[in-house]
């Protein structure tokens, strides 16, 4: 179940690595950006898909379908063995409706607070820590941040590693894109645009003046409260403010930019996992699993400090003038760790489908 669906290429790999052991039922809100992954998951052996029209709804229809959607899972609850509720939202209402399936819920979490929360501990997830039968992480680094927070049982949490993200639903087996084209020096950030992702570090990067060649480009739907920020940068970068649908995307990676992922904080990120896939040239800040993921592959050069801008272009030197060995390294640990393989006995495990 994802009531508040914005796109779902997590979702369409999850789903097609448990339906290999599992029938699953997929209760999900259609949006403008998720038909393609929704269209994908219909096609699966052994899923069906229940959509419902909540995200594109505004005020009291979008709060009714919403609940419809919910009203949908609890009338079939009896028939299933797990219900899987991924980014559990947070109002107290969410709480309450979770309470009627606490010993069926398996709660997926992929951040230890909410994005853009100030606050180290929030309240609602200590009630998840505390009463959820069980709980998945996408990733180590998550599950260890969420225990620290919160104290979780150790039998209660599993981490279900989050796999490589091709965009258009391709086998995660296959490869795309050759490790013997070399990157360009051209800056790209591509993705919602939300405080925690950063995208303030161009005006500290820009400040002595615009870069050589091509200006960065800032491509993704940005957040209303950023507008003064993003009133800055149009003078200084390439500012698309729209989702950036998957064909656009892989034209850009054909061009073998450098994407930027200058985050704030963040547990982990999705675009890492899009870039992994296609064998692209990256750098990124020191955050969450990005950090862990990096340093594990012997990529701890990719990282960069927000705050010392020599240690940025000291990160993208490295990542041109060493890109075969980087894409080589990048490969080999995604070949190992990323695939979206889960034996059934793992999925019972984090399902709560053993004793």
């Amino acid at each position: 179940m994802d009531a508040a669906s914005y796109s779902l290429p997590y979702d369409y790999y999850f789903v097609a690595a448990v339906a290999r052991h599992f029938f699953v039922d997929v209760f999900v809100s259609s949006s403008v950006y998720n038909e393609h992954y929704i269209n994908l998951m219909r096609r699966l052996q052994n899923v069906r898909v229940y959509e419902w029209d909540v995200s594109r709804r505004r005020g009291l229809f979008g709060a009714l379908a919403y609940l419809r959607l919910w009203f949908s899972v609890l009338r079939r609850r009896g028939a299933y063995q797990a219900i899987n509720i991924q980014w559990p939202t947070v109002t107290p209402l969410d709480w309450l409706l979770i309470l009627l399936i606490i010993n069926k819920s398996v709660l997926t979490l992929h951040n230890p607070a909410p994005h853009n929360y100030s606050g180290k501990r929030f309240w609602l997830f200590r009630i998840y820590a505390r009463l959820a039968t069980k709980l998945v992480f996408v990733s180590q680094w998550s599950a260890d941040a969420f225990a620290r927070l919160y104290s979780t049982r150790g039998s209660q949490a599993t981490v279900l590693q989050h796999g490589m993200l091709p965009l258009m639903g391709e086998s995660v087996d296959g490869g795309s894109f050759a490790c013997n084209t070399q990157p360009r020096r051209e800056l790209v950030f591509f993705g919602k645009i939300e405080p925690y992702k950063g995208v303030d570090f161009f005006l500290e990067l820009l400040r002595e003046g615009p870069l050589p060649g091509r200006p960065p480009r800032v491509i993704g739907k940005w957040n209303p409260s950023l507008s003064e920020l993003k009133a800055q940068l149009v003078s200084v970068c390439d500012i698309r403010d729209e989702y950036c649908d998957p064909d656009e995307l892989l034209r850009i990676f054909q061009e073998r930019p450098i994407f930027v992922l200058p985050y704030q904080q963040a547990s982990q990120s999705g675009i890492l996992y899009n870039l992994v896939y296609y064998r692209q040239a990256f750098v990124a800040t020191d955050v969450g699993d990005i950090g862990v993921f990096l340093k594990s592959a012997g990529l701890g050069r990719l990282l960069f400090d927000r705050s010392d801008i020599h240690s940025f272009w000291r990160a993208v030197d490295y990542v041109i003038d060493d890109w075969t060995g980087v894409c080589e390294k990048v490969q080999a640990v995604s070949a190992d760790s990323l695939r979206w393989q889960y034996s059934r006995s793992e999925l019972e495990q984090a399902l709560g489908l053993v004793s």
